[in-house]
């Protein structure tokens, strides 16, 4: 294929796997990776890394650190990046086809299990397929965001590294291969995260629970405690989404898991007013020991209970317990 050709549809697809798997500092002609995915549609490395460097001249995290990459993104390019950015699902399968096509299969040495969701009664195997390429390719995309490393603690060490979903899956299947829902933590911080010992501010500062403090928990305090407030590691590109970390509020719990945890509180205080109305319905005051004693600004229920016999005989204040 002449080298200066338009690109095609299908080639942009095969372009975008390798923006999305590797690291922005490993983008060069000399990456064997890139070399690889070139042959297979029929160009020079020199040319798909340029392309490279014109689709990361549309990654809003690559441009707000001051590195601009090529200003020579065309309308087709704007056009794939758009897609990929309001469909990340769909994106990533039809990449996927296209690489598989042309031969341009990335082999990959991290056998890490993937966190995924199990099939909702009814969905085919085919859709299975498509959510298993899915989170392959949001593995991918964050590993390659935070260049291997954890953003709390720095460990590169893949096969430690989980890439976890700000908003979690069972909440938001829309964004279940979207990189900017993710961050890249350690095997330790992802279960934090996940059981709101941890969140991420919007300010990227790392908060933890006062809910559970260390106390003597020596490890608790060394592994998690004594990173509140520190900022995390920020992605090299695919930046976390504001409006994702917004949800988490100072805990991982989303919106709706918020809501139902003020209405519970509301519930348990309607309990505890109502107990208390009772109560007072039915408890004699020192100051008017009378049977049929009214606490003034107390309205008798249509069903209060009935006062034993023995309560009513009259008996010195002194006598009466209270509580």
């Amino acid at each position: 294929m002449a080298s200066g050709s338009r690109w095609t549809r299908p080639e942009l697809l095969v372009a975008c796997g390798p923006y999305c798997r590797l690291p922005f500092g490993r983008l060069h002609a000399r990456n064997p990776e890139i070399i690889r995915s070139a042959n297979a549609i029929g160009r020079t490395p020199s040319a798909l890394a340029m392309k490279l460097s014109n689709i990361a001249s549309l990654d809003p995290a690559i441009t707000s650190t001051g590195r601009i990459g090529l200003m020579g993104a065309s309308v087709n390019d704007r056009s794939m990046w758009h897609e990929m950015q309001n469909d990340w699902e769909q994106f990533s399968v039809e990449a996927h086809q296209a690489m598989t096509d042309v031969g341009d299969v990335a082999e990959s040495n991290d056998n890490t299990e993937i966190k995924e969701p199990t099939n909702r009664p009814g969905e085919e195997q085919v859709v299975h397929t498509n959510v298993r390429i899915g989170q392959r390719f949001f593995r991918e995309a964050v590993l390659s965001a935070y260049n291997h490393r954890c953003c709390i603690t720095g460990l590169a060490k893949p096969r430690l590294l989980i890439a976890s979903h700000i908003v979690p899956w069972r909440i938001d299947r829309v964004n279940l291969t979207n990189p900017q829902n993710g961050l890249l933590l350690a095997a330790l911080h992802d279960k934090a995260f996940d059981a709101g010992l941890i969140t991420v501010r919007e300010d990227m500062t790392l908060q933890v629970s006062r809910k559970y403090p260390a106390r003597s928990d020596i490890f608790f305090a060394a592994s998690i405690e004594s990173y509140d407030g520190c900022p995390i590691s920020r992605p090299e590109k695919f930046g976390p989404d504001p409006d994702f970390l917004a949800t988490t509020d100072g805990t991982s719990f989303n919106r709706n898991q918020r809501m139902l945890l003020v209405d519970s509180r509301r519930c348990r205080h309607a309990i505890a007013t109502t107990r208390s109305v009772r109560s007072s319905c039915c408890r004699p005051t020192p100051a008017s020991p009378l049977p049929n004693h009214r606490p003034v600004g107390v309205q008798h229920r249509q069903t209060v209970p009935q006062i034993p016999q023995r309560l009513l005989d009259p008996l010195p204040v002194a006598d009466y317990q209270y509580g």
